[in-house]
């Protein structure tokens, strides 16, 4: 049995965990319990040189660095950033027509930790707007009555990722919603991804943009 301990104050949400553990082979435990021979698992610190923002190259070496830790590191696991996920299409066929074969999936949640600092309700939530009388789009943060909104309809993390499976362009501010979009099926069938961020962040084996502001989201999407 693997115990996570987890930190409260960042992940406030246990359900959202909860729908990710086998509980056959993982329970959750508050970081307040954790023991003196516990194994640091801090993204925030560089492995064999690479920092956390080489997403594609970071990932697979602390996926790899946990199964060492577990001894499993000879089980032909894999480590890549995009896992094969199929329980997410399934998720995907239980959900509302709204969220299916969206042209733009937007993840405009409010980031917490820096990510993109000129970050604004407002001109988001212009955005979105605006895109909606282009595009079948959905958010995850709340814009209007007329844009179907995850957080509105009681959607979780995972279920974005779901939705993400069966999108055309994902536009979003580089935020912990965005991690259940890295998924093997989105990966297949995102042709465009518009990352919103300040803090550089490097990203080889999809189809992506690093926008500053929200204003050069729609010359990126009128892009071939």
């Amino acid at each position: 049995m693997i115990h996570y301990y987890y930190d409260s104050n960042q992940n406030k949400n246990a359900v959202e965990f909860q729908r990710y553990v086998d509980a056959d082979t993982l329970t959750l435990r508050l970081i307040s319990e954790t023991p003196p021979e516990s194994i640091e698992l801090w993204m925030g610190m560089d492995i064999d040189g690479v920092g956390h923002g080489d997403f594609d190259v970071y990932f697979p070496k602390f996926y790899t660095r946990i199964l060492t830790a577990l001894n499993l590191q000879d089980q032909g696991i894999d480590v890549s950033l995009y896992q094969k996920e199929d329980y997410l299409l399934d998720i995907y066929n239980r959900l509302d027509d709204k969220y299916k074969e969206l042209d733009v999936l937007i993840l405009n949640s409010q980031p917490h930790s820096g990510q993109f600092a000129t970050y604004n309700v407002e001109t988001m939530n212009a955005m979105c707007k605006r895109l909606a009388t282009k595009y079948k789009i959905a958010t995850t943060s709340p814009v209007d009555d007329s844009i179907p909104c995850t957080f509105t309809d009681g959607l979780a993390i995972q279920d974005i990722g779901a939705i993400s499976t069966h999108a055309k362009i994902i536009v979003a501010v580089f935020s912990g919603p965005l991690k259940a979009c890295f998924n093997q099926y989105t990966k297949q069938h995102v042709k465009k991804w518009i990352f919103l961020l300040t803090n550089p962040v490097k990203m080889t084996e999809i189809n992506a943009t690093l926008v500053d502001n929200v204003d050069a989201v729609d010359s990126v999407l009128e892009e071939p």
